[in-house]
């Protein structure tokens, strides 16, 4: 580092980068108008969210591998009174089941089906598998709970949970763990497939509408007028979610840790990012009448249908919100500084340097800056790079790192020193 101690550095140019920043609670929705307008019952996601499978009422299964934005109608299937769709992680493996009917499975992403007689023909309400689907479950109004762990090729009746008006039912990613919820009744769990249920009082007797859960341990449930219930121990104990408001919600998805959860009603789709805690109604995708819904396993993309309309996929936006992005000269070095708007999962920052906008950028922070802001708040920070020469032009990138070990990169600016005499 080449310094003059009898001179000040001056700032020379600093470019500043600056942007509109919106609010990280509002996705980004598109109209997938090529699915069709139908009477969507039930939509599934793969874990990625570029695969989706939904079901009509009445009508065919269709299928997407582009995140929706174009659609496969799946005749082989027939035109039945399909109520629930069910996928495995990767996609490719779907159940779906008819009210009234067979259940039917499928083993290349709906290219063709099998109709699983050995279940029954009953009046199917849900169903859910496990990540790999080999175990599958599922539940009949005014029934039993059945349990497949061979792909829905053979079914064992769970006469254990009684013969109740079942309405929902979901599964851990192994299977093991299982919760279903009844019509003006309780929620139940399992934790052995489904040989032993209990009865779980603490969250009252409700018309419960929908369950989810992926580990089993974290659940949500909705109520048809009413609210919106969370556990966080396997269905032990429940939290109830007054601040979505008591609505006639419809379904509810969770992300694979819990944390991220969206819920539909009959108005508008709302979302929270910290378990149920706080909610957000995401009045860009508009006042409809919203049927079923689903999530990425990171919970950053969502698939909802309209009954009588179409499918809706969301996007979250950046999790970091960067509002600006600054690098001055100052005596000793040059002082980078960047604030946020807002933060999601954010774990913290690094700073890289290049000599040239589009050149090889090298990290200068030796460990990583802690994030400080939140989903609410932003923050401000600062960095002092001393390894720099006066005369050179010098670009800065910010990485943001979030929870999950993602990276993702900012527009990088620039500052043009000269030594000074």
């Amino acid at each position: 580092m080449k310094k003059n101690s009898a001179i000040v550095w001056m700032l020379i140019f600093v470019c500043t980068f600056l942007t509109t920043v919106p609010s990280y609670a509002q996705f980004t929705w598109t109209e997938r108008m090529s699915a069709g307008s139908r009477t969507w019952k039930s939509i599934a996601s793969s874990a990625d969210g570029t695969k989706i499978a939904a079901c009509v009422y009445g009508g065919y299964i269709y299928t997407s591998a582009d995140s929706g934005a174009t659609w496969t109608e799946r005749t082989s299937a027939g035109s039945r009174i399909w109520i629930r769709i069910a996928s495995s992680a990767d996609g490719t493996k779907i159940a779906a089941c008819v009210y009234g009917g067979y259940i039917y499975t499928s083993t290349d992403s709906g290219a063709t089906w099998t109709a699983q007689t050995s279940a029954g023909s009953r009046t199917w309400y849900s169903i859910a598998s496990s990540a790999d689907s080999t175990k599958i479950v599922a539940c009949a109004y005014g029934g039993y709970i059945y349990i497949s762990t061979d792909s829905g090729a053979t079914w064992t009746e769970r006469t254990s949970a009684g013969s109740r008006n079942w309405i929902s039912i979901a599964s851990s990613a192994d299977g093991t763990k299982i919760a279903a919820c009844v019509d003006s009744g309780y929620i139940y769990t399992s934790a052995d497939s489904g040989a032993t249920w209990t009865e779980r009082t603490s969250a009252g007797s409700r018309t419960w509408a929908f369950i989810a859960s992926v580990d089993g341990i974290k659940l949500a449930a909705c109520v048809y007028e009413g609210y919106i219930y969370t556990s966080a121990d396997s269905g032990a104990t429940w939290a109830e979610r007054t601040s979505a408001g008591s609505r006639n919600w419809m379904s509810i998805a969770s992300s694979a840790d819990g944390t991220k959860i969206a819920a539909s009603v009959y108005g508008y789709i709302y979302t929270s990012t910290d378990s149920g805690a706080t909610w957000t109604a995401q009045t860009s995708a508009g006042s409809r009448s919203w049927e079923a819904i689903a999530s990425s396993a990171d919970g950053t993309k969502i698939a909802a249908s309209v009954s009588g309309g179409y499918i809706y996929t969301g996007a979250s936006p950046t999790l970091v919100n960067l509002i600006a992005f600054t690098a001055v000269e100052v005596p000793g070095g040059i002082f980078v500084e960047w604030e946020t708007a807002s933060e999601l999962d954010n774990a913290g920052f690094h700073v890289w340097r290049s000599p040239a906008r589009d050149g090889q950028y090298e990290r200068i922070t030796r460990y990583l800056i802690p994030a400080e802001g939140s989903v609410t708040q932003g923050a401000r920070y600062h960095y002092g790079d001393t390894s720099v020469e006066l005369g050179n032009t010098y670009w800065y990138q910010l990485e943001d790192i979030d929870t999950h070990g993602t990276s993702n990169f900012h527009d990088p600016v620039c500052i043009n020193g000269t030594q000074a005499k």
